[in-house]
């Protein structure tokens, strides 16, 4: 009976051991097997294309910012506003912008829109409100301005144009550009204030051409630099900067900049293309004569928003009794001072050299 039941026992043995073999095959052959062919790729997911500096004006729409407040200069956006928002309102507004790259909203006060290689800035500026609206001014109530036309020295054409208006306006002149000594000796002989329109790194990438500081440039190459701009445009009272919204917040190289400009008997006129710009301090810091524009005239080319910006310059002149303006000579911008700048005089207006407003 014990052999019967031993010999039931093999055929099931024997079952199991041919069923684990065969699984081992299995395996064994799985992993020797070349991989199948891999899945055809879908099509590449692309970015919606848009005109980023128009939405960004979208934006700022939608927050209930008007044009008029909005001044843009290179890839910086200045909002000046007396409304205060939250970081949630402005991560709100900007939420749409997501969709082609990173917003990033610092402090309620900034804001960072990255898209691709290129980033933009949007700084918002506490703006008191103005006691009386413009139109209740009294005309006849005076102030100084200065008009500062920027990017002088490509063309003698603008130079001759701009030369002929009856008004005592000063030029800027860029450095080592096809026409930039002939253009300052030109205006020099017209009687015209004459400045160095200094280049200098911006954001966005943007070239800000010959004759520019950077920010990894050592001491000694940004002297050098600078002292080739100076000898480059002659009859310089004074500088401002081009571009520079990576350099004039730089306390180092300003340092080195304002001292520079000492030696020299130059004044300083920060263009203020970046809000947290320390020109005007650290001139004041090295005892060199200097000052700020209050506003630019021509962001926007075209006759109704020039015309405006100088409505608003002539206010803040005649309630603060200087103002300072910086323009372009664009055609548009160029018919509209033909055209205005003879009427200051009747409306208490007087225009003055920029070197009337820079102080110790």
């Amino acid at each position: 009976m014990r052999r019967a039941k031993a010999g039931s026992k093999a055929p099931i043995i024997i079952i199991i051991g041919v069923i684990l073999i065969l699984a081992g095959l299995a395996w064994f052959l799985e992993r020797r097997m070349p991989p199948g062919p891999a899945p055809a790729p879908g099509p590449a997911v692309q970015r919606p294309q848009a005109n980023v500096k128009l939405m960004i004006k979208g934006c700022l729409f939608n927050l209930g910012v008007h044009k008029d407040q909005v001044e843009v200069y290179e890839q910086t956006f200045q909002v000046k506003t007396e409304k205060r928002y939250t970081q949630g309102q402005l991560a709100s507004a900007f939420g749409p912008l997501k969709a082609y790259g990173r917003v990033v909203v610092k402090d309620g006060r900034q804001v960072t829109v990255m898209v691709e290689d290129r980033s933009w800035n949007i700084e918002f500026i506490p703006e008191k409100k103005e006691a009386a609206p413009p139109q209740a001014i009294a005309p006849a109530r005076p102030g100084r301005l200065a008009i500062i036309v920027d990017d002088m020295g490509l063309d003698l054409k603008p130079a001759r144009q701009l030369a002929a208006i009856d008004g005592d306006l000063t030029f800027s002149v860029l450095p080592l550009r096809p026409a930039s000594r002939e253009v300052a000796q030109y205006l020099h002989s017209k009687g015209r204030e004459v400045l160095l329109h200094l280049p200098m790194q911006g954001n966005g990438g943007k070239d800000p051409g010959d004759g520019a500081i950077y920010k990894d440039m050592t001491p000694e190459h940004i002297r050098t630099i600078l002292a080739m701009d100076i000898r480059a445009v002659p009859h310089i009272a004074g500088v401002n900067n081009h571009m520079g919204s990576e350099i004039t917040p730089d306390r180092v190289i300003m340092r080195q900049v304002m001292q520079t400009l000492k030696q020299h008997r130059l004044f300083f006129i920060d263009s203020l293309t970046a809000s947290d710009s320390v020109g005007v301090t650290v001139a004041r810091e090295v005892g060199l004569p200097h000052n700020a524009r209050d506003i630019f005239l021509d962001n926007e080319q075209n006759d109704a928003y020039i015309t405006g910006q100088l409505a608003k310059i002539k206010n803040i002149a005649r309630k603060h009794k200087s103002a300072i303006a910086i323009c372009h000579p664009y055609p548009q911008t160029i018919a509209v001072l033909a055209r205005e700048v003879p009427t200051f005089k009747a409306e208490g207006i007087t225009l003055v050299r920029v070197s009337a407003f820079a102080r110790q």
